[in-house]
């Protein structure tokens, strides 16, 4: 019998974020319920040659011995976060797949080209191309949602609401984001890109897609993890259309918002949340300066143990720190929380 009833793991995807939710259920499939937020990224170049442990999101799950998944969640519609759970969707079929968008809108979208494409004309992963990788996100969304609803399974939008809901009969979650207006504003974009052409837009959906992304509370035994997908530190002062909400943030675990990059994360925002542990997805090559000293010094004037998905070398914050597929937070029966890396 395991000494644990719940883990929550951040999957080294390199830059990118996979979280793994796993909660004993006697009601699911193989005694558990597993969730999937988001899928890191596609691009053989994370992955190959590295020596920090990346793994890609769908290669952890089979080692793991993953067998079903009940809930998938794409947070928002980037190259880091989306594409790695097109594979996914491929070999497990998760029946439902949350997101933030209409439930219709992949509808619309049509595929865009990319600088380079594969010889039956899908993208070709493994641009440098900023512009590309959006592209290939928002290609691989709408095959994504395409290949869920061809299935049998729902894409649903997921909204902010004041109140708790159920996901199983021992999960519950808050969602706190996207901004409603903020998100009106994107799928407008979206609309018209699609309708009209209008690439000119690909750009400013692609600057936008961070503000829009799904965060929520999630709580198990009493344990609460606050997952904030790209959120920017600008972005909190519009949870609930700026109504008090403070005691719903605290968390025993906070996964920075945006890759710990220096405008994700202020004072005033970790003072609310309270949190005994941090997650930064940052790369090993801190990739557009993901785990930012700023950060890190926030974190350490209020005491807060930072932890990190991947390696990335910020002296002495990382000093020690070994290769590994993931860090795992786990709920024991004696209801204490537990931190611990996977060591490659």
């Amino acid at each position: 019998m395991n000494d644990w009833i719940g883990q929550v793991t951040f999957i080294n995807v390199g830059y990118g974020e996979a979280i793994l939710v796993e909660i004993s259920d006697p009601s699911c499939q193989d005694g558990t319920f597993v969730m999937l937020i988001d899928g890191g990224s596609a691009e053989a170049a994370e992955y190959d040659g590295n020596d920090t442990g990346r793994i890609r999101t769908a290669l952890y799950l089979e080692k793991q011995g993953i067998r079903h998944i009940d809930l998938m969640v794409n947070t928002h519609i980037h190259e880091d976060h989306t594409c790695g759970l097109l594979s996914v969707a491929e070999e497990w079929k998760p029946r439902v797949l949350w997101q933030p968008f209409p439930a219709d809108l992949w509808t619309e979208m049509g595929q865009l080209r990319v600088t380079e494409e594969e010889a039956d004309g899908h993208p070709k992963h493994g641009s440098t191309s900023t512009a590309d990788k959006f592209r290939n996100a928002l290609n691989d969304y709408r095959r994504l949602c395409r290949l869920v609803t061809g299935y049998g399974g729902e894409v649903v939008q997921i909204k902010p609401q004041p109140v708790w809901r159920s996901i199983s009969a021992q999960v519950r979650v808050l969602v706190l984001t996207p901004d409603p207006e903020t998100m009106k504003l994107q799928t407008e974009d979206m609309i018209q890109l699609y309708r009209e052409g209008r690439e000119e837009l690909l750009p400013v959906l692609d600057g936008r897609m961070n503000h829009v992304s799904l965060a929520f509370q999630l709580e198990y035994a009493g344990k609460r993890f606050l997952l904030a997908g790209d959120l920017e530190a600008a972005d909190y002062g519009k949870i609930f259309d700026g109504q008090s909400m403070e005691s719903n943030w605290k968390a025993d675990v906070f996964k920075v918002g945006h890759h710990g990059q220096a405008n994700g994360l202020t004072q005033d925002i970790l003072k609310k949340i309270e949190p005994e542990h941090a997650v930064i997805c940052a790369s090993s090559d801190r990739r557009y300066r993901s785990a930012a000293p700023e950060v890190l010094k926030i974190l350490k004037e209020q005491q807060v143990e930072p932890w990190f998905s991947d390696c990335p070398d910020v002296s002495p914050d990382t000093d020690g720190l070994q290769p590994h597929e993931a860090v795992r937070f786990r709920v024991l029966r004696d209801g204490r929380l537990q931190a611990e890396y996977q060591i490659k």
